[in-house]
């Protein structure tokens, strides 16, 4: 947890005036090393399902295209509805384009499926399809949006704003507590996915509440960017620009694809550090390299789709739902905490195990 204090406590300052809040860094400093611990539990998951899936169950899912994200969700997606016995059809939609997304839906209807899962959009984004998919008795679940808004048609949201704000939340103390609260640092946001709007917010105040001189800049990125790898150049350009800035926090593993060599190449390593939320196999492997990314949140997407797979199958069968989603784990990593880069962190080990007996009551 992040303490403000009105008096001088470990690590933090004062202004001239001796008045100033200051942060506690040996409080995010505690946090820090809570968030490092592996998790484990399943939080607050439902009963057992009243009957095992029929083998008849037809689940679409609107496939975003973030990557590795949304890929990385899809996969969750397919094994979860595999191990559930139902049939499971992607259907890719672009996330720069509202017209893509309905079509995506009409799509879906057509094949009349028992449930429609979707990720990383708005529900304003689709409202006009939700009358017609309510009528037809055809529940949505979302995942990675940051509304929690249900009803009207959907069943249910998981990887909602609860699971960004917990990572970025870990993520501002981290930078807190590595900086001595001296960070200044530049933070990449992907403006269309609203997912990361609520914790790139908490992320905002926190390091800006942190000391009279942090607050942060912000560098929107359009997804487009990152399917162009144009994103590497924005940034030396923002640090070129701004020399004050010593930290760079990525709001998306996929961000940050290309940001070491980059960085080297401007002669900026050894200038800044990198952190972010999300990460992925290749940060992981920057992180263990040692060099310029130091720190990374992860909720694992696997959990996250299973969740959201159990979420539909519930909605199917009309039987409770969590309308807000299950409680998912996240976990702080750094060179000290990661072993396989291809292990993914901030997921209870024995997931898979209990969805699949909640599944075959």
């Amino acid at each position: 947890m992040v303490v403000l204090s009105a008096c001088g406590t470990a690590g933090g300052g004062t202004d001239a005036s001796g008045s100033a809040e200051v942060v506690d860094v040996d409080a995010a400093k505690a946090q820090v090393a809570a968030d490092m611990k592996d998790p484990s539990g399943m939080g607050n998951q439902l009963l057992p399902l009243k009957a095992k899936p029929s083998s008849d169950t037809k689940v679409v899912w609107l496939a975003c295209d973030i990557e590795p994200t949304c890929t990385n969700h899809g996969k969750g997606l397919e094994e979860a509805a595999a191990a559930a016995g139902v049939g499971f059809t992607r259907i890719a939609y672009q996330m720069s384009s509202v017209e893509s997304l309905l079509a995506a839906f009409d799509h879906a209807m057509d094949l009349h499926p028992d449930a429609i899962l979707l990720s990383a959009m708005p529900k304003a984004a689709y409202a006009s399809k939700l009358p017609q998919l309510e009528a037809a008795g055809i529940p949505v679940v979302t995942a990675y949006t940051a509304s929690t808004d249900v009803g009207g048609g959907v069943s249910a949201t998981v990887a909602n704003q609860q699971t960004a704000t917990a990572q970025f939340k870990a993520l501002a103390n981290w930078t807190i507590a590595d900086s001595g609260a001296t960070a200044k640092a530049l933070v990449l946001n992907l403006p269309d996915f609203d997912y990361y709007q609520p914790g790139i917010k908490l992320l905002k105040d926190t390091l800006a509440s942190a000391c009279r001189d942090c607050t942060p800049s912000v560098l929107d990125v359009a997804t487009t960017d990152l399917a162009a790898g144009a994103v590497p150049g924005k940034v030396i350009s923002a640090l070129q620009a701004d020399p004050s800035i010593n930290y760079v926090l990525c709001v998306t593993g996929g961000a940050s694809t290309g940001l070491s060599a980059a960085l080297k190449a401007a002669g900026l390593d050894g200038k800044v550090t990198v952190g972010g939320q999300s990460a992925t196999p290749a940060v992981l492997q920057e992180i263990k390299s040692g060099d310029l990314f130091k720190a990374w949140t992860s909720t694992g997407t696997a959990q996250a789709a299973w969740a959201q797979m159990d979420q539909a199958l519930r909605a199917i069968e009309r039987s409770e739902v969590l309308p807000t989603g299950p409680e998912l784990p996240i976990q702080l990593l750094t060179v000290s905490n990661i072993e396989d880069v291809q292990t993914q962190y901030g997921t209870d080990p024995n997931f898979r195990a209990t969805f699949e007996k909640l599944w075959n009551p």
